[in-house]
């Protein structure tokens, strides 16, 4: 007996591949640390591996259509807000950087959200 299994989506396509670079990046990131080649406050390093495990839960999730996919694209938009909204706490940034914080922290809430619907509402009308 075979289960039949419909074809991917463009939009998972799309979303997976964003997950993936985000994964690379938090993967590089935590590689270079590793091999002593950046100088990255340590807490910022572990909150990287945070957010690689949240990348690769989304990447699962969206490629094999789970109903818990928008709660791990909620928990990756709330562990990449939170990292970037923690950096001054870690690095020296003057006070003409904070707006810049904020509004990066805005932009990835704001896509997160996004990406938060749009899976939402594909896995609701596939």
């Amino acid at each position: 007996m075979t289960v039949s299994v419909p074809p991917r989506a463009l939009w998972q396509y799309a979303l997976c591949s964003v997950f993936a670079a985000a994964a690379a990046a938090d993967s590089s990131l935590i590689a270079s640390y590793l091999f002593n080649q950046t100088t990255e406050p340590v807490p910022i390093v572990l909150w990287h591996c945070v957010t690689l495990g949240a990348a690769l839960s989304c990447l699962v999730s969206i490629w094999r259509r789970r109903l818990w996919a928008p709660y791990a694209v909620a928990a990756w938009g709330v562990a990449n807000t939170t990292l970037v909204l923690a950096v001054p706490f870690f690095v020296t940034v003057g006070p003409e950087g904070v707006p810049s914080i904020w509004l990066g922290a805005a932009v990835v809430g704001v896509l997160a959200a996004v990406c938060v619907w749009v899976v939402r509402s594909r896995l609701r009308n596939p």
